[in-house]
């Protein structure tokens, strides 16, 4: 061990790595709920988009049996 490394700086080190890790992960965390929060707004857009399809066709059919 180096005279000048303290007890308190050999310690921190591998926490420091485990902070670096987890760290990491959480970033890639982060990234896979993103990329889930964009897909689940396409799908909601989509189902909007059938919803305003369907009562179009609703407003159509109630026209022509009126």
């Amino acid at each position: 061990r180096d005279d000048l490394v303290t007890g308190v700086q050999t310690c921190a080190l591998p926490i420091l790595k485990q902070l670096i890790e987890y760290t990491k992960y959480l970033q890639q965390e982060n990234e896979d709920m993103k990329a889930n929060v964009i897909m689940m707004d396409a799908k909601l857009k989509n189902e909007e988009a059938k919803v305003r399809q369907l009562q179009l066709l609703i407003a159509q059919l109630t026209q022509f049996n009126a």
